[in-house]
């Protein structure tokens, strides 16, 4: 590791106006969103400022997580190392001491490079996972007065009525009529605001990390933005999986909470989905108040911005609820990046979240470390690209999964039980109701990707 140089030591000729040029860094990552935005053509939800973003920068249309649970998404993305279950990124408390001990996560490779590094909100998964990585101890809050921080947006007094018996945890909405800023993402945004207009007078180039925690259950949110959407259109895939793997099932998480009488009813998948579209829309304008602030600093154009949804989430299809699983919609995520002097594209191109990190170094023109797994998109952010992977691969519990621009394909193959194999025609098939792995005229397909599976980590994942 680079010894972090005092700020002092710098201010000297020409390396202090050197220093000044560095380009600052905002990296804004989202809780459970996939890419249900006006951006990504998605019209029903309301996402005003995301889409605004977007239009400025560039927009992967094809982004995958390498893995589809917020700790591990964010552990592998902020060190641009891949998922190895079980050995890596399945225990959230000890990735950073235990699993990976020599990683240089993102944030912490800036500190070294001379920057202020600020965490507000979920950015790692627990507030204090990979404390060197920052420059001050991470914010997040309220936390000190509740067990699990999303308690704090249980704000109707009329939601003890529906709290689960089992747990006593609350519902799993709420629409309450109350002041934005009781909310945990609109005091991430008001804290975030406050350290931009700290770190432009500090004159010292800085990386922001801000984590929002809607939409991500429970779904509550001000009623404002619930009555945006009077009527919502629900899955049309409210079915199993034809020939689906055992090993594919929904997530458990949903049932943490309470009001869930009659879950999966159709009452329930129009409500759930317009809960959800609220706190879309509810954290798309938690998202612009940080990006007028940056804009009002003068500091934009000095500034690569970096929007994300740590990983997918599925809306009912399926009859699923949440992610946990190794679908396309729990792997799908959203992923803009705005970088100075960048023009704005829409790229197609099929990229990894462990791709973020030396994009990020390259765009900022700080080395990667040599642990980084990942490849620069730079060159596919100006559409000069010519030999890229055009793959991503995934992890879940056992399962990986090679996602292409035509198809899905997932191998179960541990050595303990039957091997299982999963494929999806995406030309044919993009919502995934039918596991094609079986028929014949798909062998061939079958064993090109199973080996290559196989190769791939044979020789890149340790």
């Amino acid at each position: 590791m680079k010894p972090i140089i005092p700020f002092a030591l710098l201010l000297t000729g020409s390396t202090f106006a050197a220093q000044k040029q560095k380009p600052n860094v905002l990296f804004i990552m989202i809780d459970d969103l996939r890419p249900v935005l006006g951006t990504y053509d998605f019209p029903a939800v309301k996402s005003p400022n995301i889409d605004k973003f977007a239009s400025q920068g560039v927009q992967f249309n094809n982004a995958f997580c390498n893995v589809p649970v917020s700790g591990a998404s964010r552990a592998s993305l902020l060190t641009s190392i891949r998922p190895y279950f079980p050995a890596r990124f399945i225990n959230h408390e000890s990735w950073a001491e235990k699993e990976v001990p020599n990683a240089i996560s993102l944030p912490e490779l800036f500190i070294n490079n001379g920057y202020t590094t600020i965490s507000n909100g979920k950015v790692f998964h627990h507030q204090f996972d990979k404390a060197s990585s920052w420059s001050e101890p991470s914010w997040r809050p309220d936390t000190s007065t509740v067990i699990n921080y999303a308690d704090i947006d249980w704000i109707d007094s009329t939601s003890v009525n529906f709290k689960n018996p089992k747990n006593g945890a609350g519902p799993y909405f709420e629409s309450a009529t109350a002041p934005d800023s009781l909310y945990f993402d609109s005091k991430v945004a008001a804290k975030s605001i406050k350290d931009l207009k700290r770190l432009v007078a500090a004159g010292k180039p800085f990386f922001l990390g801000v984590g929002f925690h809607k939409p991500h259950l429970p779904f509550n949110a001000p009623k404002r933005f619930f009555d945006m959407y009077p009527e919502v259109e629900i899955a049309d895939n409210r079915f199993p999986i034809k020939n689906s793997p055992k090993q594919v099932i929904n997530s458990q998480e949903i049932f943490v909470y309470g009001r869930l009488e009659h879950y999966n009813t159709e009452e329930f998948h129009y409500e759930a989905r317009r809960a959800y579209y609220a706190c879309v829309s509810y954290v798309d304008e938690q998202v612009g108040r940080v990006l007028d602030a940056l804009k009002e600093t003068g500091l934009e154009k000095n500034t690569i911005v970096v929007i994300l949804g740590d990983h997918g989430w599925h809306l009912g299809e399926h009859n699923f609820w949440g992610k946990h699983n190794i679908l396309f919609n729990c792997l799908h995520v959203p992923l803009i990046i705005k970088a100075p002097q960048m023009k704005t594209r829409k790229a197609d191109e099929f990229v990894e979240f462990l791709d973020i990190y030396p994009t990020i170094c390259q765009l900022a023109n700080i080395p990667a470390p040599e642990t980084v797994q990942g490849k620069s998109l730079v060159n596919v952010m100006k559409g000069k690209e010519k030999t890229w992977k055009n793959y991503a691969i995934s992890e879940w519990k056992g399962a990986r999964t090679l996602t292409t621009p035509d198809y899905s394909y997932s191998l179960w193959s541990d050595g303990k039980s039957k091997e299982t194999n999963m494929l999806f025609d995406h030309k044919n098939d993009l919502k995934e109701n039918e596991n094609v792995a079986d028929k014949p005229e798909n062998k061939e397909i079958i064993n090109k990707f199973k080996e290559y599976i196989l190769t791939f980590y044979k020789e890149n994942v340790k």
